[in-house]
């Protein structure tokens, strides 16, 4: 009965020193992110973590935050200040949903390209983007995109 009681002391201080092993960092607007507030987070497949907020979309490389944000000035700025989720896709392209819509990021000249959702149903003031990911629908690749109280986009990276 010992033995067990001992057993059962050194396994639960076990789980209990694992817990204050673990290491945590906050960020925040203050050391890098362009806003606290955040919407989506996600790994792409080069390791960069991409942070969507309300105030800009931040890249952040494990030491320091490149950030996006609306430049009304630049038509290849982000859409939208208010960034709502990051997903890559199976070839490595980068889909950005914001509130003004869906955009594609190139990361050779870091500039985003808006994806044509025009629908004569949905004014283009309602393309809030709230999740997008890539489906196999019928052995054809397609990316999905969830708006904001307005549907589902399927939509053919393609073209």
């Amino acid at each position: 009965m010992k033995r067990l009681k001992l057993i059962l002391t050194l396994l639960l201080l076990a789980g209990t020193t694992s817990i204050y092993g673990q290491m945590a960092r906050l960020y925040t607007s203050g050391s890098g992110l362009p806003n606290s507030r955040i919407n989506d987070i996600y790994q792409d497949s080069r390791g960069f973590i991409w942070v969507s907020t309300e105030n800009g979309l931040s890249r952040f490389d494990g030491m320091d935050f490149t950030t996006f944000h609306f430049d009304r000035n630049n038509s290849n700025s982000i859409a939208s200040d208010l960034v709502t989720t990051v997903f890559e896709d199976s070839f490595g392209t980068i889909w950005v949903g914001t509130s003004a819509g869906l955009q594609i990021f190139d990361e050779e000249y870091f500039t985003f390209t808006s994806v044509d959702l025009m629908d004569p149903d949905m004014p283009a003031s309602d393309q809030h983007i709230s999740s997008v990911l890539e489906a196999d629908i019928f052995g054809e690749r397609r990316i999905i995109a969830a708006t904001s109280g307005h549907g589902i986009y399927i939509i053919d990276p393609a073209g």
